[in-house]
């Protein structure tokens, strides 16, 4: 059991690098879209490695649960999964059209969320380094149970 354990903060530790390495991709992302914008060179770069990067959050999504990050975190990998997939495929789809403007959008959506995932992930394994089970979701203010305020 002691290795199932081991094994399996092994795998959360990895996983919370690999959302932080995303956020750091992210951000490069970022900066070849202005160099290829600003400097004249182009968009290749930025299209090639915007197309490398797509998928890692369907991964992150996949994992997850599996490593027990807890159910907000694993929701938000899934949101930010469905936005970074949507996001690359956006501009294909509305080049010359208005909407092919979102992309922008969405890129920082696809940033905001890959910080808050990483965050989440981080402070879920702050709270239980070594515990195998999922962080229990917060307890509502008031209950039924509770005595009427008077």
């Amino acid at each position: 059991m002691e290795s199932r354990n081991t094994a399996r903060n092994g795998a959360r530790y990895l996983v919370i690098a690999l959302m932080w390495l995303f956020l750091a991709a992210v951000v490069v992302q970022f900066y070849f879209a202005g160099r290829g914008l600003l400097s004249g060179g182009g968009m290749v770069l930025h299209q090639r490695f915007g197309w490398s990067i797509a998928h890692i959050p369907i991964i992150l999504a996949l994992l997850a649960p599996l490593v027990g990050l807890g159910w907000r975190t694993t929701v938000l990998t899934v949101v930010l999964a469905v936005v970074s997939g949507v996001q690359p495929y956006w501009v294909v789809l509305f080049r010359g059209q208005s909407l092919g403007a979102l992309h922008i959008p969405l890129a920082l959506a696809v940033a905001v969320l890959s910080y808050v995932v990483a965050m989440q992930a981080t402070s879920t394994l702050r709270a239980a380094p070594d515990s195998d089970a999922l962080p229990e979701p917060p307890r509502p203010l008031l209950t039924a149970d509770d005595p009427p305020i008077e």
